[in-house]
């Protein structure tokens, strides 16, 4: 009403001849009040915040595969299309972070980090939103391996391409470690120091993530060889939903690390 308060002021005054005060029109009082409502709804559009986006780039494990199969079907979920169940990480970190993000999983069964990262130029990217700081979480490593990549040298030459891609763009990166999977002990030594000589690299920062969500720290299902029991891991290489829930919380301290 501060329209109608200068008004009345002015009506008040009288400039100064001591004449009463002018009466006061129904049509400026309405007026008015319509001036002081559109001013609120453009004062509320100011202060409206868009949600910042979240994008889960990798493998099976990011898509939610446990046992060779999916948890669940593509579906719609609160208006984002998620192809993991309501147990997988990328979900579980979603809803935790709640409305003020708007997330989407876009893990590939069986893709390599070079492939995700090609996809990500139309799956990924076309997402990002300038006035936000966006995220991009990628995990991936086996089937980089499984393809041929078996050294960490290789391993981390392909984390760096992903990051440096997603960079360009403006995406801030969360990059996790790898997990214990049973695709690490097919060539015996050479496949673990492959193992954790990338692990080494990705936390000294070589791949230029600007975080790191180190789930191979978990001492429970991020320990070697929790991937040889099934209460962990149900086929070797794909973590069951407990530890889903344990490299959830993991990864959404690294998003928060990040996105203050």
């Amino acid at each position: 009403m501060k329209h109608l308060l200068f008004a009345m002021l002015l009506g008040c005054s009288g400039h100064g001849s001591g004449a009463a005060p002018a009466p006061i029109d129904p049509s400026v009082v309405e007026a008015a009040d319509a001036a002081d409502q559109e001013t609120g709804r453009e004062d509320a559009s100011a202060d409206a915040v868009a949600p910042r986006v979240l994008v889960f780039d990798g493998n099976s494990i990011t898509a939610g595969w446990s046992a060779g199969y999916p948890f669940c079907a593509v579906r719609q979920e609160a208006g984002t299309i998620w192809g993991c169940h309501a147990l997988g990480f990328p979900y579980l970190v979603a809803r935790d972070l709640g409305a003020t993000w708007s997330s989407q999983d876009n893990g590939l069964g069986g893709a390599s980090t070079p492939q995700i990262t090609a996809s990500a130029l139309s799956r990924t990217d076309p997402l990002y939103d300038p006035s936000g700081a966006d995220v991009a979480v990628l995990n991936e490593g086996t089937n980089d391996y499984r393809s041929g990549c078996v050294s960490s040298a290789c391993l981390v030459g392909h984390f760096t391409d992903y990051v440096a891609a997603r960079h360009l763009v403006g995406w801030r990166v969360v990059l996790l470690t790898l997990t214990p999977s049973t695709v690490f002990e097919a060539a015996s030594g050479v496949a673990v120091a492959a193992y954790t000589e990338t692990n080494a690299a990705i936390r000294a920062g070589d791949t230029r993530a600007d975080a790191v969500a180190d789930v191979a720290a978990d001492p429970v299902c991020g320990a070697w060889g929790a991937q040889r029991s099934t209460t962990y891991y149900a086929d070797g290489i794909h973590p069951v939903a407990l530890c889903h829930a344990r490299f959830a919380s993991i990864v959404l301290a690294a998003i928060k690390e990040i996105a203050r």
